[in-house]
């Protein structure tokens, strides 16, 4: 059945969250959140070194956003405990709580900026900087103490500096990506019919300080002041 549920400006009311948790029945929207699960941690072993041993980027992000978009803030949070404790697995990485976390809160913040809404520059803007300021900055540092000497403020401002300048480009990453995957999910029924407006002037403006804030992010990084 395609899915034709209305659009919310935010995400309260008794009808909104009645849907989210109705998501957790469907059997499609769980083969979804499964599928794009998988994909996440996939590409989460395939970072991309900007500074080989130093800088590296992963587009995980964008999976675990659509996830979110798809299937609500209900499975938004066994979405992100899965994509954080499979792929530390995977990846070989040490597991911490806090950083499964960080996952969960992740993804709600982009199930409740995306799902069930009108996809907008400014919905994705936002709910990518409080991903960046709230979870990876605010958080990161937090659960970064039990690995380091350094002081909770100090790594506040490094890490404050590093996603400042990766925010324009992530979230022009996201904008490009919506806009083209968009149509097509919603024609198979799995959204609303909707896409991102954005204007070619915007979007050129936006590219242009991704660009800018990637080249002052990798200068930063290469000259040790990150």
């Amino acid at each position: 059945m395609k899915k034709t549920a209305k659009l919310y400006k935010f995400p309260i009311g008794a009808e909104y969250w009645k849907s989210a948790l109705g998501e957790l029945e469907d059997i499609r929207c769980l083969v979804i959140c499964a599928l794009l699960c998988a994909i996440a941690i996939v590409i989460e072993t395939f970072q991309i070194a900007i500074i080989p041993n130093v800088l590296y980027i992963s587009f995980s992000f964008v999976a675990i956003s659509l996830c979110s978009f798809l299937t609500g803030p209900i499975m938004a949070i066994p979405c992100g405990i899965i994509v954080d404790i499979v792929g530390a697995l995977i990846n070989g990485y040490s597991f911490y709580f806090g950083y499964t976390l960080s996952a969960v809160l992740g993804a709600l913040i982009y199930a409740l900026f995306f799902y069930r809404a009108k996809v907008s520059f400014e919905r994705i803007a936002l709910a990518r900087l409080l991903v960046n300021i709230f979870v990876n900055v605010l958080l990161g540092s937090l659960w970064r103490l039990a690995w380091t000497s350094k002081h909770y403020l100090t790594l506040v401002m490094l890490s404050g500096i590093k996603n400042i300048l990766l925010f324009p480009f992530e979230v022009f990453i996201m904008v490009i990506f919506f806009r083209s995957i968009l149509p097509p999910i919603s024609r198979l029924g799995l959204c609303p019919p909707q896409t991102v407006s954005l204007s070619k002037t915007k979007l050129i403006i936006t590219a242009a300080v991704a660009v800018a804030g990637m080249a002052a992010l990798i200068y930063c990084t290469s000259k040790g002041l990150l």
